[in-house]
């Protein structure tokens, strides 16, 4: 299950979502958890034959610094991943 900041990719995300309902589709996923200052990319994950099983979101939180966060949570199922900057894969 992943947890993100809301952001312009969000919309494309609930479509991917909704549409598997109507044509389900399988696609290549890519997750990349960055640094502090975003800037930095400390791990990617690939994830081979991915399709979203539950989606959440927007909901709002409290980030670090108590500012209102807009969330959303997204659940994969997927056929295999590879690892780079971060380990191996599986």
């Amino acid at each position: 299950m992943l947890t993100r900041s809301v952001d312009s990719d969000s919309g494309a995300l609930a479509a991917w979502f909704s549409q598997q309902g109507r044509q389900p589709a399988r696609q290549t996923a890519v997750i990349t958890l960055r640094g502090g200052n975003r800037n930095t990319v400390v791990s990617t994950w690939t994830l081979a034959g991915a399709w979203p099983v539950r989606y959440s979101g927007p909901t709002l939180t409290t980030g670090p610094g108590g500012e209102a966060v807009a969330v959303e949570i997204l659940e994969l199922a997927h056929q295999g991943f590879t690892i780079s900057g971060g380990g191996g894969g599986l």
